[in-house]
């Protein structure tokens, strides 16, 4: 068969509007919001888009109602009442962690929201400095990931410089600026150097 055949076997599935589409392709978002995807999208039980890439930038509210953008050709993903709950940023955008504290987070990179739309991770814009579970402070590395617990303290991040921190044992421990870090619900390394 010949490559014609197959360009207008593709055309005929776009013109009956078969589920088979390339290209974009624009439907409804939980919350009702228009949705213009990229590729085939991921649908709810309502028929509404659950996820996709999307083609162009586009803006739409967090699970707390603040307005997000998110990157063309990256992925969104929409909690049941149609509100962002994961996507690529299409510029610095700033909300607040679990705790209530403010965070920026980076053009370009991914961000994931709690169902009251708090950040529980995302990749900062810059040096940025936060509490461990254990109360101690901690500055994170700016363009790099940052994980919240619920409470807003800071699970694991890439350190800024280095800071000494303590074991489940007790001992003490000096993590290098640039290195990963992890604590325990306590506030006690779990890992670092990674």
């Amino acid at each position: 068969m010949s490559k014609g055949f197959f360009k207008a076997l593709a055309g005929t599935f776009l013109l009956a509007g078969a589920s088979m589409a390339w290209g974009a392709s624009s439907h409804h978002t939980p919350g009702g919001s228009s949705i213009t995807c990229e590729n085939i999208p991921s649908f709810n039980a309502q028929k509404r888009v659950s996820s996709c890439i999307l083609h162009g930038n586009s803006s739409y509210h967090t699970p707390g109602g603040s307005s997000i953008t998110c990157k063309a050709k990256t992925s969104i993903h929409f909690d049941q009442k149609g509100r962002v709950t994961t996507c690529s940023l299409a510029g610095n955008s700033s909300y607040h962690t679990p705790g209530g504290s403010s965070i920026t987070c980076k053009s370009g990179t991914v961000i994931n929201f709690n169902e009251t739309g708090r950040v529980t991770s995302c990749s900062l814009a810059g040096n940025s400095s936060y509490h461990t579970p254990g109360g101690s402070s901690i500055t994170c590395k700016a363009g790099t990931s940052i994980h919240f617990d619920t409470k807003g303290r800071v699970s694991s991040c890439t350190l800024a410089g280095n800071s000494s921190y303590h074991l489940p044992n007790g001992s003490s421990v000096t993590c290098k600026g640039g290195q990963g870090i992890s604590f325990d619900d306590k506030g006690r390394v779990r890992s670092c150097g990674q």
